[in-house]
C-alpha cells in the first residue's frame, strides 16, 4: 500500500511538472548585452505582420530582456541604434543578442535553427558587394530551404525590396518554396508589395494632406501646397531602407527649392521621440508629417500602402501621377512635369495680358 501511495504521489508530481513545462514552453525569451549601449530603449516589431504596435524594451547598462507567449515561429526585427537586426522568435526558444555599440552592424544573434540558418546565410554574403551577387546566393538558399521562414524573409529583402525587383522574379522565387510555405499568408502580401504594383490602384486618385500634423504639431492646410507639385515619401525610423530613400532625396529638395514642388515625408512611427530623433540623426529633407497611428492611419490606409518605402507624386491638383520612382527617375519625371506646367502657366499669363 505504501509503495502504491508513493507511486501515485510521484505520478501526480510528474504530471504537474509536465503540465508546468508545457505552459512555459510557449514562452519566447529575448535577452541582450550590447557594450556601450546607453540607457534607452530598443524596439521590437513583427516582420510578417503590419506593426500596429511596437514593443519598446528598456535598456539598462547595455542589457535588456523581454518575454512573450507565442504559438508559432514569428520573425521579428529588433531596432538597435538605427540598425535592424532580424530575430527569428519561436515558442520555447531563447535568443541572445551580443556585441558592441562601436560595431553595431556586427551584432551576434544566437538561438534556434532558423537564426542559425540566417546567420550562416549572412556570413556567406559578407564579402559580396554587388546586389546581383547577393541575390544569387539568396536564390540558392531559398531553393535549398523551401520550408524555412528565413526563405520568405529573403524573398522580401532581396526581391520585393530590391531596386530592380519585378513581380515576375518574386513569383519565380516563391515557386521555389514548398506548397505549405507558398500558402503562407505573408507570401500573398509580398506579391502585393511589388514596385510595379504596390500603389497601382492609387494612380489618378486625389490625395489631400490636410489635417496631418507636422513636426511642430500644426495641421497641414491646403494652402501649404496650393498650386504645387507634391512628393510624398512614406518611411519609419525602424525601417532603414525607407530612411535611406528619404535621405537620398536631399539633392532634389535643394534643386527644386525655387520651383513649384513641395516635398513631404510621412512617418509610420508610433513614438514621437523616436521619430524626431531619426529626423535629427539623418538630417532628413522636406516637411515632416506623422499622426503616430502607424499602419492604422486613415491616410496610410487610403493610400493602400502595404510596405515601405512608398513614394507618391501628385500634380498641382493633388492628383497622383506617379508612384515609387527611384531618385534619378523621380528627378527626370519632376523636371519634365514642372517645365510643362510652367510653360502652360506662362502661355496663359501672356494670353491674359493680351486680352487686357
Amino acid at each position: 500500500m505504501y509503495t502504491k501511495t508513493i507511486f501515485r504521489f510521484l505520478l501526480v508530481v510528474a504530471l504537474l511538472t509536465m503540465s508546468g513545462c508545457k505552459e512555459k514552453s510557449n514562452m519566447f525569451h529575448l535577452t541582450g548585452e550590447v557594450v556601450g549601449l546607453k540607457d534607452t530603449t530598443v524596439t521590437l516589431f513583427g516582420l510578417f505582420s503590419q506593426p500596429d504596435s511596437l514593443i519598446e524594451i528598456p535598456v539598462e547598462e547595455g542589457s535588456f530582456s523581454y518575454s512573450v507567449e507565442l504559438d508559432t515561429i514569428t520573425p521579428m526585427s529588433l531596432l538597435i541604434g538605427g540598425v535592424d537586426v532580424p530575430v527569428f522568435a519561436d515558442k520555447g526558444l531563447s535568443v541572445r543578442v551580443e556585441g558592441d555599440v562601436a560595431h553595431i552592424d556586427s551584432l551576434q544573434v544566437s538561438g534556434g535553427e532558423e537564426q542559425a540558418e540566417y546567420n550562416a546565410f549572412k556570413q556567406s554574403i559578407a564579402s559580396l558587394s554587388g546586389e546581383a551577387a547577393r541575390r544569387a546566393v539568396a536564390d540558392s538558399f531559398i531553393a535549398a530551404h523551401p520550408q524555412s521562414v528565413v526563405s520568405i524573409y529573403l524573398i522580401k529583402e532581396f526581391y520585393v525590396n530590391s531596386s530592380q525587383g519585378k513581380k515576375e522574379s518574386v513569383e519565380a522565387a516563391v515557386k521555389k518554396l514548398s506548397g505549405i510555405m507558398q500558402d503562407h499568408p505573408y507570401v500573398s502580401r509580398l506579391l502585393g508589395e511589388m514596385n510595379d504594383g504596390k500603389q497601382k490602384n492609387v494612380r489618378d486618385r486625389y490625395l489631400y494632406l490636410q489635417n496631418l500634423p507636422d513636426s511642430t504639431g500644426r495641421a497641414i492646410l491646403p494652402a501649404d501646397y496650393q498650386k504645387q507639385f507634391v512628393v510624398l515619401a512614406m518611411w519609419a525610423s525602424w525601417h532603414p531602407e525607407s530612411r535611406e530613400r528619404v535621405k537620398s532625396m536631399a539633392p532634389l529638395v535643394k534643386k527644386f527649392a525655387k520651383r513649384p514642388v513641395k516635398f513631404f515625408t510621412l512617418s509610420l512611427d508610433g513614438d514621437r521621440v523616436q521619430w524626431v530623433e531619426a529626423i535629427r540623426q539623418d538630417t532628413l529633407p522636406g516637411i515632416h508629417l506623422c499622426d503616430f497611428k502607424g499602419w492604422n492611419s486613415d491616410f496610410v490606409q487610403e493610400c493602400g500602402v502595404t510596405g515601405l518605402p512608398a513614394i507618391f507624386v501628385m500634380n498641382t491638383a493633388s492628383k497622383v501621377i506617379a508612384t515609387d520612382l527611384q531618385s534619378e527617375k523621380l528627378e527626370e519625371f519632376l523636371d519634365k512635369k514642372v517645365k510643362s506646367w510652367e510653360a502652360t502657366q506662362k502661355k496663359s499669363s501672356r494670353i491674359s495680358s493680351k486680352r487686357k
